[in-house]
């Protein structure tokens, strides 16, 4: 049975991540309840009451309401790069990285990823924290490259080859068609391979 986003994520947190972490328990309930309302205007009040805890405790653990979306998200960020770095090491960076994304969160091709990553542009305080994701995604993209290349985590070309993949990932969001399932996984093979040869020194079609 295909998991779900969230579910997903989990599965790559609890690898790591203590047996109980409140917020990002909170976390997950949140982005359940916005992905089943396909919607992420809900109140602090409303969001509180249904995680179970009170709007004191909320605020405890979030500044703001749409900062409640950052655990699972970044769990997601930490999902990608540790499935680049579990590859075969026979497999090329670049085969690499497209295997990864598809089956990371970000690659997801459910209904309910499909959804969540929308919601994620519903506001412009959402967008940003989307993009603050983004750039998470890259840092911790430096050190799967840096291992799987041979090179320094500091290294230009780590730095370029990361951030470059990061803005394949939004390129590719942006363009990619939501009618088809697979859309931005194919997108992101797609975009990625028109920059392969600067990257990697292959050409790909």
């Amino acid at each position: 049975m295909r998991l779900v986003p969230i579910q997903l994520i989990r599965a790559v947190e609890d690898e790591a991540a203590p047996s109980y972490d409140p917020a990002r328990q909170v976390s997950h309930a949140a982005l359940s309840l916005f992905v089943k309302a396909g919607t992420t205007r809900f109140s602090v009040k409303e969001l509180a009451e249904h995680a179970g805890i009170s709007e004191r405790t909320f605020y405890r653990y979030f500044p703001r309401k749409e900062d409640v979306v950052r655990p699972v998200l970044s769990a997601g960020a930490n999902q990608f790069s540790a499935l680049l770095a579990a590859r075969p090491e026979t497999e090329s960076v670049l085969d690499a990285l497209k295997a990864a994304f598809a089956l990371s969160w970000w690659g997801e091709s459910t209904e309910q990823a499909q959804v969540l990553r929308a919601l994620m542009h519903e506001t412009d305080v959402l967008r940003t924290i989307w993009l603050d994701i983004i750039a998470e995604t890259e840092i911790r993209l430096r050190v799967a490259i840096a291992a799987r290349m041979g090179l320094d985590e500091g290294a230009t070309r780590t730095r370029l080859i990361a951030s470059v993949v990061c803005a394949v990932i939004r390129s590719s969001a942006s363009a990619c068609d939501s009618s088809n399932q697979h859309a931005l996984a194919d997108a992101f093979a797609r975009d990625l391979d028109c920059v392969a040869a600067g990257l990697f020194g292959v050409e790909r079609g």
